[in-house]
């Protein structure tokens, strides 16, 4: 289809109302954890975060789809993908390692190409940009990290466009699965090629990490895909209500993880209270303690 002019505008807005509502939240929790009412915490707060992330790369991915579009109804050849995924597996990633290998990072040994946490070019740019309010020295959502992160979006991008483009033809659901297949094939190749040379670090989302969350990802879905979508038809009713929940989850995933986010807020920095030594403690911590590391020994795994 061929939208109009206005229709076009309206699906702009539409984007760049769900990225900025996406930021917006993350950005009022940051602050509901930075204790905004104590003007002294204020150096607790921090500007990038999971819906941040979130709303950016959405954003982005979500305008190059458009501008693909508009590509393909311009042009005789409907080149609008290619362009699309050379911008976000070519140049986002070209500028990802380019940053990482080439921006020398100031007191640091090597100061090029280094990726430990203190001396890395993704932790220094953020602190650059964002000075104290990201986490330092590495912030898990900066900037620099957000050009990999958009690899693995797009990747789910193209796990969505198929499901689009085959649910209403024969064979839908095995031809679903075989192009998922693909992508998820060719996701994991690359991605256990680039770490030959490039280590696996969620923190700043290397290039191997983008390549094999989305292809394990992609695994994941199509195995959800055939138990809840393809599969659960024929269950009985007693085990369709068994993993109804799961599907409540996958449907509401931003609540949850808002939830998630505000309980942790309001347990750790709205109940605290002093101990008997003079320390000051909350219920997080003692939800911790007394519900997990008094019977797990190790505090990692608890």
């Amino acid at each position: 289809k061929n939208p109009t002019t206005s229709s076009r505008v309206k699906m702009w807005l539409r984007v760049l109302r769900r990225a900025l509502t996406l930021a917006a939240i993350q950005i009022f929790i940051n602050l509901l954890a930075s204790n905004p009412w104590d003007y002294k915490t204020w150096s607790r707060f921090r500007i990038p975060g999971v819906l941040v992330r979130t709303g950016y790369c959405y954003g982005v991915v979500t305008s190059l789809y458009l501008i693909a579009t508009y590509i393909n109804h311009v042009s005789q050849i409907k080149v609008g993908l290619i362009f699309q995924r050379l911008v976000v597996y070519g140049l986002f990633v070209c500028v990802y390692i380019g940053i990482m290998y080439g921006v020398p990072v100031p007191n640091c040994v090597p100061a090029t190409g280094n990726m430990t946490s203190a001396c890395n070019a993704a932790g220094w740019f953020d602190q650059q940009v964002f000075g104290k309010w990201c986490i330092r020295p590495t912030d898990p959502e900066g900037l620099v990290s957000n050009l990999t992160s958009m690899v693995t979006v797009q990747l789910g991008f193209e796990l969505g466009l198929i499901y689009v483009m085959l649910k209403n033809t024969e064979n839908s659901h095995l031809q679903i699965i075989g192009s998922w297949m693909h992508v998820s094939g060719l996701s994991l190749f690359f991605g256990f090629v680039f770490m030959f040379w490039m280590p696996l670090i969620k923190k700043i989302w290397t290039v191997p990490f983008s390549l094999l969350t989305g292809g394990f990802g992609a695994a994941v879905l199509m195995f959800c895909y055939w138990t809840f979508d393809v599969w659960q038809s024929s269950l009985s009713p007693y085990l369709r209500k068994v993993v109804m929940p799961l599907v409540w989850v996958g449907m509401n995933s931003i609540v949850v993880y808002v939830g998630m986010l505000l309980l942790e807020v309001i347990l750790m920095d709205n109940i605290q209270w002093t101990t008997s030594s003079g320390t000051t403690d909350n219920a997080w911590n003692w939800l911790f303690y007394y519900c997990f590391q008094t019977w797990i020994s190790d505090y990692y795994i608890a």
